[in-house]
């Protein structure tokens, strides 16, 4: 009978500990923009490609985040980076963030192939300029 209390007492403890560690932090959003800014200073490639494809969905899954400070290291890259399709992938990414609203954007149509999403947003301003002369 002791055993089986020990054991509840665990179980509650476990559950409260778990909801307790599941709630975010109310400056969450900083926490992410912060992360975010972070990996696209790193030096590994495919890290800054995956960080400027996250940055695209910042607005949408974090509305209240500082977009400015990501804006500002992806026009630093569109400007100083060695690889030119991080160059190219961080200008789309700032001229469709300030351009356009993501809100029409759904991760599930990328996750398998990422790339789509900069063909997408060059169609796009394509078409945009197109409509424009």
């Amino acid at each position: 009978m002791r055993t089986i209390k020990i054991y509840i007492i665990l179980f509650t403890v476990l559950i409260f500990s778990t909801n307790l560690l599941a709630q975010r932090p109310a400056n969450f959003s900083t926490i992410v923009t912060d992360n975010l800014v972070r990996s696209l200073n790193h030096d590994i490639e495919g890290v800054v490609e995956a960080s400027i494809y996250n940055s695209l969905f910042l607005t949408k899954y974090y509305p209240d985040a500082n977009i400015d400070k990501v804006l500002n290291k992806l026009n630093e890259i569109a400007v100083e980076s060695e690889k030119p399709s991080l160059r190219y992938k961080a200008q789309l990414a700032v001229l469709y963030m300030t351009n356009y609203s993501t809100e029409e954007l759904k991760l599930e149509n990328y996750k398998d192939n990422r790339g789509e999403i900069f063909k997408m947003i060059s169609t796009k301003l394509e078409n945009s300029l197109l409509v424009s002369n």
